[in-house]
């Protein structure tokens, strides 16, 4: 698959990435909200594995988000089957930050879901502090759903969370931030009908 924006092109991640993917998640502010722990190379290495793998399981996964000028990877955005639901997720090197670049791809991703993998419904979840986060899902159309409390992180591994990504105790543990606080989860249900917004934007399969 290929998603292309004036800005972005979107596609499924490839081993070639896990070297990019590794340098974003050694950010400590790119995984604020995540769990607050930056991710070694091997655990970087294992993400994205298990997103090639989701592909061929789900049909859908995460996917590598690109700046289209350079080729080179910013990010990501997409869906992974959960016990909640399908969640829709996405996470940005800082650098990319600010331009308006994460709700660029989600618009385009959200689109393909529902209009090329015939999804029904989606749910995002973000913490209560994370505004950008929470201002793309709004823009979006999404409607907040509920407030969960969290408990306080404790020795919770991404291993744990990579390997069982049906386990909402472990799994829901990585869209919580770090301390007591609450999370948000948002549903996204499309109209019968749901048409691509703009004429910037395209799709290949």
């Amino acid at each position: 698959m290929l998603l292309q924006t004036n800005r972005l092109m979107i596609e499924h991640f490839k081993d070639t990435d896990i070297f990019d993917w590794a340098k974003i998640e050694s950010d400590a502010d790119v995984r604020r909200f995540v769990d607050g722990k930056v991710l070694s190379f091997e655990e970087a290495r294992k993400y994205v594995e298990m997103n090639i793998r989701q592909y061929q399981k789900t049909g859908y996964g995460r996917y590598a988000v690109r700046l289209k000028e350079k080729r080179s990877l910013i990010g990501m955005c997409g869906f992974l089957k959960e016990n909640y639901g399908i969640d829709f997720g996405y996470r940005y090197s800082k650098v990319s930050w600010g331009k308006g670049l994460g709700f660029e791809a989600a618009k385009i991703v959200l689109n393909y879901g529902f209009s090329e993998l015939g999804l029904d419904e989606v749910v995002g979840l973000t913490a209560e502090k994370n505004l950008g986060s929470i201002k793309i899902l709004e823009t979006l159309g999404f409607k907040r759903n509920f407030y969960s409390t969290r408990r306080k992180h404790s020795s919770i591994v991404i291993q744990e969370i990579h390997d069982n990504l049906l386990n909402p105790s472990t799994y829901l543990w990585n869209f919580a931030p770090i301390g007591e606080s609450k999370s948000i989860k948002f549903c996204f249900t499309p109209p019968p009908t749901i048409q691509l917004v703009g004429s910037n934007l395209s799709l290949h399969s």
